[in-house]
């Protein structure tokens, strides 16, 4: 137990989080759902899904709230059909310089690397 506990408190020192008491500056007038928030690496960066009845959109921004771009669109607005809020999965690669996006197009998972340095995916 010991050998475990002293093993992975070097892993927990590792990480960056934000601290709860802030708030995160993130445009959204219609009060559309927000998701899979995650945290880049190094704590400068923030990757988030906005999903308003099927049509997902992926940001990209600082945690300062400046800089906001949109690296994914994808989906259709259906106000019939029942909302799938587990699309799009969003990781970070461990150096932070790649944003892994898992989506779905007509049933079919497609996996998008988008790369920080160049912008492209």
């Amino acid at each position: 137990y010991s050998f475990y506990r002293q093993h992975y408190s070097q892993d927990a020192n590792v990480g960056t989080a934000l601290d709860p008491s802030v708030k995160l500056p993130v445009k959204n007038k219609r009060a559309i759902p927000l998701s899979q928030l995650r945290l880049s690496p190094n704590g400068q960066k923030v990757v988030y899904v906005s999903n308003e009845a099927g049509k997902t959109r992926v940001y990209l921004q600082g945690i300062d709230g400046k800089n906001r771009k949109a690296i994914l669109k994808s989906g259709f607005k259906n106000i019939f059909q029942a909302t799938d809020y587990n699309y799009p999965l969003l990781s970070w690669m461990p150096n932070g310089q790649k944003v892994a996006i898992m989506y779905e197009v007509r049933d079919k998972i497609k996996l998008l690397l988008y790369n920080l340095e160049d912008g492209k995916s």
